[in-house]
């Protein structure tokens, strides 16, 4: 999956200025290195040891922020995983370890934005939100609507209800900040102009799917939602064709590279193909339970025939979505990784 991070952090290198220690560049060259290896505790490492030699140092800081966040959302995994088959001790004690990461990632993006108010902040903070807010764990939060039936009436009920009002909040606030990032872009978005001077591809990918995921009505969530993805969309299909039309290949390691690249593309258009296609199927699930009057808060007959129109128009613009995804390549055989409730 691609992070937002890893790029910001390339430019914490370029950053580094010929004034700054050997020891100090090599630390930022390191967490780097391990961030983009998947290696997130060393990455962490190196930019503390960094931010030792220059406190302030914004790249540092976003490094560690990132790295810090990307831990957390191994750490849930884990923990969740020993809680599942019953290793209550090892499992609540991962837990504590996640929740210190997630605090150090919250602490860190909050100094960066008082550094530099910027949609590098934005874009990295808001990723951190989607992915807890998205997760199809139980862990930050609960990753279902439906309260379990022993816990009714119970403290766990109330602790479950805090969860998903606090995992609503965290998407309320990675959609505002994926569209603090998205203010200056390009209009037109899917036009050849767009995909050559838009600078935050991937933030019109995840803004996409969060929008799709809060499906708030009265915001016209699912039709913004579409347009975004419909921008990353053109993107993609952009590089797909430069990549089979221009991508040089003179020796061995050329093809490998271009090889890996039509992979990953690939890998991202089947990702976001099954999402789409989950969305339909939310969609159509959601006019049968309108048409059968189970909608609670109960609607208005009046509400109730609006909202279906609205449906209507939403299943057949995601329909023509999803074919214009189909139209770029065909169906990944793999199971969709992408970060993301279903």
């Amino acid at each position: 999956m691609y992070r937002m991070g890893s790029a910001v952090c390339g430019l914490a290198l370029l950053a580094a200025c010929a004034t700054e220690s050997e020891v100090f560049k090599h630390n930022m060259m390191l967490g780097k290195h391990w961030f983009d290896n998947g290696r997130f505790t060393e990455s962490m490492k190196n930019y503390t040891l960094a931010l030792e030699e220059e406190p302030e140092y914004y790249p540092a800081l976003l490094g560690l922020a990132c790295a810090a966040a990307e831990q957390s959302h191994v750490l849930y995994g884990q923990a969740e995983d020993a809680l599942v088959v019953n290793k209550r001790d090892l499992g609540l004690r991962v837990l504590r370890d996640a929740d210190r990461h997630a605090d150090l990632a919250n602490r860190s993006f909050a100094r960066c934005f008082r550094m530099r108010d910027d949609s590098a902040t934005s874009a990295n903070f808001a990723l951190f939100l989607y992915k807890r807010a998205t997760s199809i764990r139980n862990l930050p939060y609960p990753a279902s609507e439906e309260i379990p039936e022993e816990y009714r009436g119970t403290e766990q009920e109330k602790r479950w209800k805090a969860g998903l009002q606090q995992r609503h909040r965290e998407l309320d606030e990675a959609i505002r900040q994926f569209e603090i990032v998205l203010k200056d872009d390009a209009g037109g978005l899917g036009t050849a102009e767009h995909v050559r001077q838009c600078k935050t591809h991937h933030a019109h990918r995840y803004l996409g799917l969060a929008l799709f995921l809060r499906s708030d009505w009265d915001k016209r969530d699912g039709d913004s939602g579409r347009q975004h993805l419909m921008a990353f969309l053109a993107y993609v299909q952009y590089v797909r064709e430069y990549v089979i039309a221009r991508w040089p290949v003179r020796e061995e390691p050329d093809k490998l590279r271009k090889e890996r690249e039509m992979k990953r593309l690939d890998v991202d258009l089947g990702e976001m193909r099954a999402l789409i296609r989950e969305r339909l199927k939310v969609l159509t699930e959601y006019e049968g339970v309108l048409r059968e009057g189970r909608k609670q808060p109960a609607l208005t007959a009046e509400q109730r025939q609006k909202r279906l129109g609205a449906v209507a128009v939403e299943i057949e613009a995601i329909s023509a979505l999803v074919r214009e995804f189909e139209k770029v390549t065909t169906p990944s055989p793999a199971a969709p990784k992408e970060q993301g409730r279903r």
